[in-house]
């Protein structure tokens, strides 16, 4: 038997593509208390989370990100209205997020077009939260949305290896921060100050933070 006129995803059927999205949408808010389009593309399989990631941690093979968003642009602009109308139904209130990374020089604000239109940015950037959130809860919100993730240090597995910025040699057991893909020494990415916790000792880890 063959499935004609029926979408699949995430283990159902879908009659028609506007389902698809709404469903979509009604998962990423009821998850995570609130949804923009970047989460709702993946949750529809048309960007994946490999790619959204690669493009917060400032890998610069995924730069220009919009083209990681698989989807036509008829599609797209269907995907759009749907969403748009789904918000509109549900009363959603608007929270502008803010892309970001963390880098050794600081905070770096990420862009989703090529071009860095104003606009689009900032549709990819709006989130969309329940109406009846409280002050603090909202205030919450938007404080998460606006974080950037947390640098993350790695302790190197192999022998070989240098510091892409001053070539320093890594050998195995090296603490490091990959960079745009590239290696960096702690004291290059400014990290060398800070000494590394190992996990066993809850109260030493809970006095640290």
């Amino acid at each position: 038997m063959v499935e004609t006129n029926a979408h699949r995803t995430a283990g159902r059927h879908y009659n028609t593509f506007q389902e698809r999205v709404v469903q979509a949408a009604e998962t990423v808010l009821e998850r995570s208390g609130s949804v923009g389009p970047l989460e709702l593309f993946q949750q529809m399989g048309l960007l994946q989370p490999i790619h959204f990631e690669g493009w917060r941690k400032g890998n610069e093979h995924y730069r220009v990100f919009q083209q990681w968003i698989q989807v036509g642009p008829e599609k797209f602009q269907k995907t759009i209205q749907h969403f748009h109308e789904w918000v509109k139904q549900r009363g959603l209130r608007p929270l502008e997020a803010a892309y970001t990374r963390r880098g050794p020089r600081g905070v770096e604000q990420l862009q989703v077009t090529e071009n860095g239109d104003p606009e689009w940015e900032k549709f990819h950037r709006t989130h969309y939260a329940p109406p009846n959130l409280s002050e603090k809860k909202t205030a919450q919100l938007a404080s998460k949305l606006t974080q950037p993730p947390e640098l993350v240090v790695f302790e190197k597995v192999s022998e070989e290896g240098n510091c892409s910025e001053c070539g320093l040699e890594l050998c195995k057991g090296n603490l490091l921060l990959m960079e745009k893909g590239q290696p960096l020494c702690l004291t290059c990415a400014d990290l060398d100050r800070l000494v590394f916790l190992p996990a066993g000792n809850a109260a030493l880890s809970r006095r640290a933070r």
